[in-house]
């Protein structure tokens, strides 16, 4: 998946996003452009720790999360379902509910609860903030007119 891309229908979703592999490397592209730095030495080689999100520093030897500084941090949902809950909550003028939303995605809570960093009041807009590939300029504003009269499925 291209960042920047505008994902359009459910199909494409699917279509750009067919694993988890694939949200990991959307997320690694978009949050380090020029590649991974290790945030304690500054060096660039590292290695992908195998069955983790973490990268390892070949220099010091630091760990570090792929979703460190994201709104998925300490979050323990698959990316791809992230990213979906995501695509559902910002491609619906009317919005969608948190339980509407948790039974979509087989989860027993809504996602804002399972994320440490943001409210459930403000997880759509964050969300659509942190990630362009889903920005649409009428979406948005409709999602927030619809935030700030109090509706939105809450």
């Amino acid at each position: 998946m291209e960042t920047g891309m505008m994902i359009a229908s459910l199909i494409e979703f699917f279509e750009g996003f067919p694993d988890e592999e694939a949200c990991e490397g959307y997320l690694l592209e978009v949050g380090h452009p020029s590649g991974w730095h290790c945030s304690r030495c500054g060096g660039v080689r590292s290695g992908r720790i195998r069955g983790r999100r973490e990268f390892q520093c070949r220099d010091c030897g630091h760990q570090t999360s792929l979703t460190v500084g994201t709104m998925f941090e300490n979050s323990h949902l698959p990316l791809r379902k992230w990213f979906l809950a995501i695509y559902l909550a910002t491609h619906d003028k009317r919005g969608i509910s948190a339980l509407a939303l948790s039974k979509e995605l087989s989860v027993t809570t809504g996602p804002p609860s399972t994320c440490s960093s943001a409210s459930a009041r403000r997880w759509p807009r964050r969300a659509r903030s942190k990630c362009s590939m889903w920005r649409s300029k009428s979406m948005t504003r409709t999602s927030e007119r619809a935030e700030e009269d109090g509706a939105g499925g809450r």
